[in-house]
């Protein structure tokens, strides 16, 4: 879940995070991109409840690994390209495209 404390929005915040939600609600049928599941606006915060990805960040995976395998990197470059084409198709771009903000929906047991 992600919670936006709206008490501290400028109003170009505001906008800002109902471009976020209809960017979000657009991309329902996308692959490899986390599904948001419900919206609750509240008088102080704003709560995205989104699907669940209890693997971490690939970051994370990264890091904790000895050796990263070349089928580990070919999969994951897979999704995300898979994704950021769904995007591109979409005229939509992804500005902070890292593996910190990468996350995995399951956790893998090394």
């Amino acid at each position: 879940m992600k919670d936006i404390d709206r008490s501290k929005m400028t109003w170009n915040g505001r906008d800002a995070l109902q471009d976020e939600i209809g960017i979000l609600q657009q991309l329902q049928a996308a692959p490899a991109i986390v599904h948001l599941e419900d919206v609750f606006p509240e008088a102080r915060s704003c709560y995205l409840v989104m699907e669940l990805m209890s693997g971490g960040q690939l970051f994370d995976r990264i890091i904790e690994k000895a050796l990263f395998t070349e089928k580990e990197a070919k999969g994951s470059c897979r999704a995300i390209l898979s994704a950021l084409d769904f995007m591109h198709d979409r005229r939509m771009v992804h500005r902070d495209l890292k593996p910190e903000n990468l996350l995995l929906k399951v956790r893998i047991v090394l």
